[in-house]
């Protein structure tokens, strides 16, 4: 066998490297294989190709049998590669302490999955998809990750002020934040604040 390394735009060769440290063809005739312009005769060919397409490497044609079959196998492999379905990007784990709230947006419900830190910050935010009806490139631009990002680390309240609304979409910015503030009162961290208040109270 002749090891080849090649890269295809559809069916043509763009680029190819015949043989590798274990290349051992026969001085003279299959050698010529590791020559330059043999696998510049390949370039802009169509594959997958038969021993007849090409018309270098003369007198050795078992050198070129396997350079043309290696190539017909890359070939296969590059366009299996091709068809494979993308795999899905893992799905962001929910913390255990995540909570949600739906609040009336422009077009729809408006709802929010979210987790806060024991100081109140969102420690991990989310827009649910299913159900959003906002409207297409203003208050449906909550759902992309730029705007949806900058929520983590916010100290809870939030108001309108203090992260980058969707411009003209104002009522869909005003849903996020009020089912935030909505959320966030009924939180542990707000429990516990409210217990830590309780007992300073007392000490009083």
């Amino acid at each position: 066998t002749v090891h080849v390394e090649a890269a295809f735009d559809g069916d043509k060769i763009t680029a190819l490297t015949i043989g590798d440290k274990r290349f051992d063809e026969t001085p003279g005739f299959g050698a010529k294989a590791l020559e330059p312009e043999v696998a510049e005769a390949f370039i802009g060919k169509t594959v997958p190709m038969k021993v007849e397409d090409i018309d270098v490497l003369t007198g050795a044609t078992f050198t070129k049998t396997a350079v043309v079959e290696a190539l017909n196998k890359a070939y296969t492999k590059y366009q299996a590669a091709q068809e494979a379905p993308a795999e899905e990007p893992a799905a962001e784990a929910v913390p255990e302490n995540a909570v949600s709230a739906s609040v009336q947006g422009f077009g729809g419900p408006v709802a929010i999955s979210a987790a806060f830190d024991d100081a109140g910050k969102i420690s991990y935010f989310k827009i649910v998809e299913e159900g959003f009806a906002e409207t297409p490139g203003l208050g449906a631009k909550a759902l992309e990750e730029d705007f949806q990002k900058q929520f983590v680390g916010k100290q809870m309240p939030l108001s309108l002020g203090d992260i980058d609304a969707i411009a003209g979409a104002t009522i869909t910015s005003t849903a996020v934040v009020d089912a935030l503030n909505h959320r966030a009162r009924g939180s542990r961290f707000r429990r516990r604040q409210d217990h830590r208040a309780h007992h300073r109270r007392q000490a009083l």
